[in-house]
Parts: structure tokens; sequence; C-alpha cells
């Protein structure tokens, strides 16, 4: 839990696809990630910055077997190291976008925090991000592979890091930055219109599945692990990070279209985005 000499803090989850270019490996987002980063620091509020890996994490993913498993052996430690090296260099641009807006962030591993087992969190080491907290100090986490239960390796997805982050400090809010805002089919044609409001129970939940070859699960992954913050209190939402100053203002608490996730259905549930 956060010390109670520290205010309430946001966790700001960055999307791969939205840092990174999709269609090429290890390509980094340099003035879109820059422009994300001046935007977490004008609100000048206490974050936790998580990021995904994107064209960095998910082609190792691909070329060696585990985009679907999410796990790995420990006799394939080779390409433990191979990943792990690929996301330390992702990580130091993020941290070097961070610092050129005139913050101060100190990137973790995930392996140096958590440990899972049958794909949840099982262990997870506070005192790290705690610490730094206190000291007014921004912690940034990326998605990685870490120790599995019972040997191995596992991707811990860094949309699951986010919502734990959320859930174990009761974060003021959760905010998921992506390129892709959550749509769904309009009534009675093909159009496709941005959903205002999600509940475990809405219909569209049941149609989304895992992406292929994305071990993070895609979407999928991102509101499971979202409805979770929202059952334990969190404001959750997913915000369009391509648009600019919407993630600056979510953090403000300024309305902005977004899709709010909730823990059940509020007021019908479901309700549309407005043209704002």
């Amino acid at each position: 839990m956060t010390s109670a000499s520290c205010p309430p803090v946001s966790v700001v989850k960055l999307g791969g696809s939205l840092i990174t270019n999709k269609e090429r490996v290890a390509s980094f987002c340099r003035l879109r990630t820059q422009r994300l980063a001046w935007e977490i620091a004008s609100a000048n509020r206490p974050v936790i910055v998580v990021h995904g890996t994107g064209s960095f994490g998910k082609p190792p993913a691909v070329q060696h077997g585990y985009d679907q498993s999410g796990a790995l052996s420990e006799s394939r430690g080779e390409v433990v190291a191979e990943v792990a090296a690929s996301l330390h260099i992702l990580r130091g641009h993020v941290l070097n976008c961070l610092v050129r807006a005139g913050m101060r962030p100190v990137g973790l591993g995930a392996v140096g925090l958590y440990r899972t087992g049958d794909g949840r969190i099982r262990h997870y080491a506070p005192e790290p991000v705690n610490a730094l907290l206190e000291r007014g100090m921004t912690p940034v986490i990326s998605g990685d592979l870490v120790p599995e239960e019972g040997g191995g390796f596992a991707v811990c997805s860094s949309d699951l890091i986010a919502a734990h982050q959320a859930v174990y400090l009761s974060a003021q809010c959760l905010i998921f930055a992506t390129d892709s805002p959550v749509l769904l089919p309009s009534q009675g044609g093909k159009r496709r219109t941005m959903v205002g409001e999600l509940h475990p129970e809405h219909a569209a939940v049941g149609e989304i599945r895992p992406t292929v070859r994305d071990v993070s699960g895609g979407m999928f992954g991102k509101l499971n692990a979202g409805f979770d913050a929202a059952r334990a209190g969190v404001e959750t939402m997913i915000v369009d990070g391509r648009v600019p100053s919407r993630l600056r203002d979510a953090i403000l608490g300024i309305p902005v279209r977004a899709t709010r996730l909730r823990a059940e259905v509020e007021n019908g549930g479901g309700s549309r985005v407005p043209k704002r």
C-alpha cells in the first residue's frame, strides 16, 4: 500500500503498439512517445508508468515459439537473456523521453518484482516501487519474462502489471493509453462507434477473443486486467493515446473521450461516448 506521506498515485500504461512501430522489428516511435511523456509531465501528478513491449517483445515471442503459450523452460535461458536485452533498450528509450520532459524516472525490470504461476501473479516485491514513490521518483516498468513458480519463465504482461500496481497502491486511476480505442458496431449498421462504458456482462465483451500471436492477449487481456482493477474500486479507462492532450486530461480528471471499465452494470451500461 502507499505510504501515508505519498499523495494518491495514477498508473499510466503506454501500449506497445502506441510507442513502437509494429510493422518493423525493434522500431521505437520517438516523437509520439516524447509527446506522451510531455503530457504525463505536464499533469504534474505522482505516476507509475508501465509500458508494453510492442515490436521489441512480440517478434521474439513469435520467432522462439512462445507467442501463444507464454512460457519458456529453463533450457532456453539464452532466449530469456536475448529478450531481456531487447526490452532493456526499449525501456531506455522510454526513460530518455521522460527525462527530456523534466521527470525523474527510474526503470525497474519486472523480473526483479514479480513471480508468476498459472498466468497469475504469485509473488510481488513492493519495496523498490514504494521507495521510489516516497522519494518523488517515477517508477517505469515494462512487461517481461519472469521466473515461473515450479520452474522456467513466463510472460508477465504489461496490462497485468499495470492493473496489479493500481490495485496494490489503491491508485487514483488506471489509464490504458492505446493506438486503438474500443470500437463496437453501431445498431443496425456496419459503422463502428467508440463505446463509452463497458462492464463484464456487456454482450460485446463476450465476443472479444485473445489476439492471435499476441502473448499478452491484445484487447482481451487488457479488458480482463482492467476489470480486475475496476472491481477493486480503481477508476479505469482506455484512451486513444494518438490524440494530443487526451492522456494529460485523463490524468488530471478532465472529462475525455474514453472507454470506462466498470465492475458491474451502471445506468444500463454500455453507453456510447458523446461526440466531444
